[in-house]
């Protein structure tokens, strides 16, 4: 059933072979970006490899939330304290 896509993959995995060995420079002195993302896309369709990348160390601190008033700046409570006074 995935066979075509086994067989690409076969491809590409011999092409990162010979890139690997060369630094990644191509035939043309061209460095290959392409090549492997593809493979790993092939890879993805075949369901070896993981959709989400697994979480590594302690989970974040959650912020605390910040109200609307204390989100302003010192000059723009200073302006509205103006504006209420005068106008």
């Amino acid at each position: 059933m995935n066979s075509a896509v086994v067989a690409a993959a076969r491809v590409l995995a011999g092409r990162i072979d010979f890139l690997s060995v060369t630094g990644f420079v191509d035939e043309n002195g061209k460095i290959d970006n392409v090549t492997l993302p593809t493979f790993l896309k092939y890879c993805q369709s075949l369901g070896l490899t993981l959709d989400a990348p697994a979480k590594v160390g302690r989970p974040a601190r959650q912020k605390p939330e910040v109200r609307a008033e204390e989100a302003k700046s010192d000059k723009v409570i200073a302006m509205d304290d103006f504006m209420k006074r005068f106008g």
